[in-house]
């Protein structure tokens, strides 16, 4: 299984990464560290920067809320399941609208990530 994760500021999209496998609570604190925290100290170099997460059980995990508070991660509090007042909804929704549109659609994962790319 192979997911697609994407991070976004009020001006612009971060870099869209695919990972393989089942996204887990461990799964979740490896990508807080390897991958979040390095983008918000490059984007909020002050520190001022809040990651909003859907609290998903497995964002709410022992060893995601360590690595979060580890980070020393701001986070917004935000309703379980409320995918309506969610804004990466929106941006997923509109880049599948824009997958969609391709002719031939996506025949392999580096052909998805193109149209991903070009969206």
């Amino acid at each position: 299984m192979q997911n697609v994760l994407e991070v976004f500021f009020w001006n612009g999209l971060g870099p869209i990464v695919l990972l393989n496998g089942s996204v887990t609570g461990q799964t979740h604190a490896k990508i807080i560290n390897d991958f979040v925290v390095p983008i918000l100290h490059t984007h909020f170099p002050q520190g001022n920067g809040i990651f909003q997460k859907d609290n998903a059980a497995l964002h709410r995990s022992k060893v995601a809320t360590a690595a979060h508070e580890n980070a020393g991660i701001v986070t917004l509090n935000w309703p379980a399941q409320s995918p309506d007042i969610n804004p990466i909804e929106n941006i997923w929704a509109e880049m599948k609208m824009m997958i969609r549109r391709h002719s031939p659609p996506p025949s392999s994962i580096s052909v998805l990530m193109e149209y991903i790319t070009d969206a």
